[in-house]
């Protein structure tokens, strides 16, 4: 299991903090499996602490040429 950061903004990546619309959160969207969501959705203290110690992939959603990255 990872996180899945995906974003259209080529200055996103830099390493300044940034926020995403909460309809883009695995609580939210449409494509995120149910259990994932049950699991996580709340975004609860539990479910932050347990995400953040996962994988993360960094994605630019326009298919630009950012520097790959991972958390």
């Amino acid at each position: 299991m990872y996180n899945l950061l995906v974003s259209g903004w080529e200055e996103e990546w830099q390493g300044a903090p940034c926020t995403f619309d909460l309809s883009r959160c695995v609580s939210q969207h449409e494509y995120t499996d149910q259990k994932v969501a049950e699991r996580f959705g709340k975004l609860d203290g539990t479910a932050l602490a347990e995400m953040t110690r996962l994988p993360t992939i960094f994605a630019d959603e326009d298919g630009g040429q950012p520097t790959p990255s991972s958390g």
